[in-house]
């Protein structure tokens, strides 16, 4: 009939999940691996920024908010600094074109879904991943410190708000 519209072909439900770059397990195990790289980084970075802030003048006459949130920031920044740019690498090696198909002898995938992610898209999720488990972490043991940096008086639900909506 002319109005009916034939169904697109099935998308893997992995393939699917909140655009997920995980296509196969090597991918998965990838992944997984700079996760766990990248809390550990984190955490020690964190460790280090308290021990060497200690060491400065000014330390003394800060809150302990502040205290933490310095080394926060010190981790995100590092993150940040890693980061940006495995993900406008991934961003140029991403084999995707608009209006073109790989069934019709077009270059790339048809759908950002479906398109197959360069390695460096996976590293650099694994990497968010990890600092965002980290900063979880730290508003979990920091709640205090957290809720005086970002918010007194409703805590640090906007902190949870955005890993929820970047992780």
């Amino acid at each position: 009939m002319w109005f009916h519209k034939p169904k697109p072909p099935p998308v893997a439900a992995a393939q699917m999940l909140w655009l997920s770059p995980i296509h196969d397990t090597t991918e998965a195990y990838l992944m997984a691996a700079c996760a766990l790289c990248s809390f550990a980084v984190s955490a020690v970075l964190f460790l280090v920024s308290l021990v060497l802030g200690s060491r400065l003048r000014a330390w003394q006459r800060l809150l302990p908010w502040q205290r933490m949130a310095f080394a926060a920031d010190v981790v995100s920044l590092a993150h940040a600094a890693v980061v940006t740019p495995l993900g406008f690498a991934a961003l140029s090696t991403t084999p995707y074109r608009a209006g073109t198909s790989c069934g019709a002898g077009g270059w790339g995938s048809d759908s950002l879904v479906t398109a197959p992610s360069p390695r460096v898209l996976v590293v650099a999720c694994g990497i968010s991943c990890g600092q965002f488990c980290f900063d979880c972490l730290l508003l979990c043991l920091y709640r205090d410190e957290c809720a005086a940096r970002f918010d007194p008086a409703g805590g640090s639900w906007v902190m949870w708000m955005h890993h929820a909506v970047h992780g």
